[in-house]
Order: structure tokens, then sequence, then C-alpha cells
């Protein structure tokens, strides 16, 4: 099946820029009317994806991610990780390696890039290049929770087969927009394929405490900069990964309250690090548990049991758990106190 994908592909090159041809496919496909959205004149804006196929013994997946509700672009689409070409880009490859790394955390040591796709114009004036990659077994995930909500896989047999694609229709801007989607189990498959939480608890305490929000990714720190903490003088920016609170301290003392929302694995266990380092006596813990991050196999009920037990074992005390559907599919936020 790879040496056959690989054949259809459009083959590699050393460095491959954007042509100024439009691409011949497009958002326009379906939808004549959206060429008159972009200006037959102006270049459209460059961008990049990587279509990466998972090589698993019992056959190919693809990796694709559901975008967060808040985003002002294309919220809660389900779609490759990718983005627009920055200057420092060597070509759309490398774009899409490093789009790759900084929203899911894939290292692109264990990718190989096989070819492209055709180029596809959306109705928003950008030129996406899709790059297709086989990824081996064995890497790890360090996702950008503001910009990506979930990461899962599809079977690559289940995209192939037409008895899975739906045309659908919707109105826009005042026309009706057709476009394709495929539901598959809990996700719905369509499109083109900063700080909300800690605004909000700034607004509830104003002038009565501080708030410190923890951040590793530089890109998201800068749009929690901009958008949050130079708005609230009661926040204070952490640049740091919370799998190591021992490497950030405050001046202020132990905190009164922890508050834990990350999409990894050992989401859990990184809460009670933080706790161990940073709650006071006495303090509360509130913890969303995600439970597709932690195993997407498995019962979300019985995983959101493991994850108390386990705060229970660290000699918290488990108050609360609520799951939070419809809002929030296979979440669940648990309260717990030092005490």
């Amino acid at each position: 099946m790879r040496e056959h994908i690989a054949s259809k592909l459009r083959p590699m090159v050393k460095f491959r820029s954007q042509d100024d041809l439009r691409p011949t496919t497009g958002d326009h496909d379906l939808d004549p009317f959206m060429q008159d959205w972009v200006d037959s004149e102006e270049r459209l804006k460059p961008a990049a994806v990587l279509v990466p196929l998972v090589e698993h013994h019992s056959g190919l997946t693809v990796l694709l991610t559901k975008r967060t509700d808040h985003l002002h672009h294309h919220a809660g689409q389900i779609s490759f990780p990718g983005g627009r070409v920055e200057e420092d880009d060597l070509d759309v490859v490398d774009t899409a390696l490093r789009e790759t790394e900084e929203e899911i955390g894939l290292d692109r040591s264990y990718i190989e890039v096989s070819g492209y796709l055709d180029d596809y114009e959306t109705g928003t004036g950008f030129r996406i290049t899709p790059v297709v990659g086989f990824v081996r077994q064995g890497f790890d995930l360090t996702v950008d929770d503001f910009e990506v909500a979930e990461v899962f896989e599809v079977p690559l047999e289940f995209l192939f087969d037409p008895a899975n694609h739906q045309r659908h229709s919707r109105d826009y801007n005042g026309r009706k927009r057709q476009y394709y989607a495929m539901p598959y189990g809990e996700f719905y498959i369509w499109g083109a394929s900063t700080g909300t939480t800690t605004s909000h608890i700034s607004d509830i305490l104003e002038d009565e405490g501080m708030i410190f929000g923890v951040e590793v990714s530089p890109r998201v720190a800068r749009e929690f900069m901009d958008r949050v903490v130079a708005h609230r003088a009661n926040v204070i920016p952490i640049l740091e990964d919370a799998r190591f609170p021992d490497r950030y301290v405050s001046f202020f003392g132990k905190a009164d309250i922890i508050y834990c929302d990350i999409a990894q694995p050992d989401q859990t266990e990184i809460a009670i690090r933080n706790c161990r380092a940073h709650l006071r006596n006495g303090g509360g813990l509130f913890h969303v548990v995600k439970a597709r991050s932690i195993d997407v196999s498995q019962d979300p009920a019985t995983i959101f049991g493991e994850e108390a037990a386990k705060l229970r074992g660290e000699g918290l005390n488990v108050r609360h758990m609520v799951r939070l559907e419809p809002f929030d599919k296979d979440h669940a936020l648990i309260y717990a106190t030092s005490e």
C-alpha cells in the first residue's frame, strides 16, 4: 500500500516554491461563486499541511486534529496539522513539518516525506500544499492546547471508501455553501482538511488575587501575553513546562487554587506534581480530565475513575466529579482538596 500511494503523489524536489498558476482544485469545485472572493490578480498566500499516514501492523491510519472552539478561524473543524508559510521556512515541506511540531509535538524525525497532493485554493485566498508523510511508530505527542482540542486517527481505508463520503450544504454569508463530510464515530470530519479560562478567572478575582499562567509553547505564550496579560494586571505569565513545577516558584507563597486543563496522557500526574509543589494545605484542585487524550480505546467513565483514584492515592480528597457533556465530549471536571 505504501508503494502504491507514493507512486500516485507529485514527486519530491529539493526545493519546491509556490507556483504562480492558480490551483485547479479548491473550494470553488463545489461552489464556483467562491472564485470571485479572491482577486484573480492577487497572489495566493502560501500554506502547507502535513497528511500524516501512521504505519500500524493492521494498516495505515490518517492522523487528524480537532481545532479548539475558541479560535477565530475554523473553530471546531477537523484538520491536518499545518499553516501559512513563514519567512524563515525553507519550503512548503519545512512549513508542514514545523507546524506539525508546533501544533501536536510530532517530531519530524519520525516522518518520512514521500511527495505532494495537488495544491488546493481556499475561498480565503490561501494556496495549500498537502505534504504526504509516512509516520513510524514510537512517537510521543505534545499538543498545543490553544489550537488543538484533540488528536485522533482514522483508518485510511475508511477515508478511501466512497460510501463514507457525504455531500452537505449550509448557509454562509447569504449563500448556500456545499461541502463534503465524513462522519467517523463521534467526529464529524469536514472543512479544509488564547487564554479563555484564565481571562474568566481574572475577571472573577479582580484585585483580590493573582493568577499564574503556565504555558510551554512560545507561540501560544506570545498570544497569551497579547490577548490576556496585556489587559489584566492580576495575571503573571510563566513560560515553562508544567511537568517540571520546581522550575517556577511564587514570591506570593502557596496557591489557593490550581486549575489543570492539559490534553496529555500524563495530565493527572502533571496536576499532582504541581499540587505537591505549589498548593497550600487546604487548597483546591480543579482538574479537567480529557479521556481521549489518555486512551481512546477505553470507556471514558473507567478513565475518570482511574484518574480520580490517582488523586486519592496522593492524599487528595476528591469531593466532586462532573461529566462535561454536552459541552465537552468525554471530559470530566474533578474538584479535590489537599486536606
